[in-house]
């Protein structure tokens, strides 16, 4: 029965060192994850703007920062499928990354061919790196969104002295304008 227990735990310390050494690996691969990403900020600024190379390094230190976050949430919550989590938070992060890129680009059309584009990489790899860190937090989030719930805005018109103005109509008052309903 000693015998026994004593198989038990040296198992135990076996598997548990097993872990320690996959955190101490997969926080290294995170480290220098993390160091690319951010050695891409200074060679964004020696890169020709608008050219592949600057879309690259653009585009890529967002994920490799995004795959540092994952990894470090991962080592933080003691999971067992690192390189799963890395390459899921490898996925949002470059989403998140995009997602933040596409709106200056409809603000300025030629900010990927101006010097701008490297500025944006101070902003894209912490906004990847959050994206990376907390991705399943987000992905609950958006599971649990009603996306069916949509409001409506309605032209106020203008009057003396007011200029013209939108107002956010409520979903239950937009079923009851369709109808003809007085939603009041």
């Amino acid at each position: 029965m000693a015998e026994r227990a004593k198989r038990r735990i040296a198992a135990q310390r076996s598997v548990a060192a097993g872990d320690a050494r996959r955190t101490r690996v997969s926080l290294l691969i995170g480290l220098v994850l993390l160091a690319g990403a951010i050695a891409c900020i200074v060679v964004g600024f020696s890169v020709d703007p608008g050219s592949t190379g600057s879309l690259a390094i653009l585009a890529g230190a967002p994920a490799l920062a995004a795959a540092a976050g994952a990894i470090v949430r991962h080592a933080s919550d003691d999971g067992h499928e690192w390189v799963k989590t890395t390459v899921l938070g490898t996925m949002v992060g470059a989403v998140a990354a995009l997602l933040f890129i596409a709106p200056q680009l409809l603000a300025s059309p030629d900010v990927l061919k101006s010097e701008d584009a490297a500025r944006l990489m101070f902003f894209v790899v912490p906004v990847g790196f959050v994206a990376g860190l907390t991705y399943d937090d987000v992905y609950r989030k958006l599971r649990r969104q009603d996306v069916a719930k949509v409001d409506a805005f309605h032209l106020i018109p203008a009057t003396r002295g007011r200029s013209v103005a939108l107002r956010l109509i409520p979903r239950s008052h937009m079923v009851a304008i369709a109808y003809g309903i007085n939603a009041s």
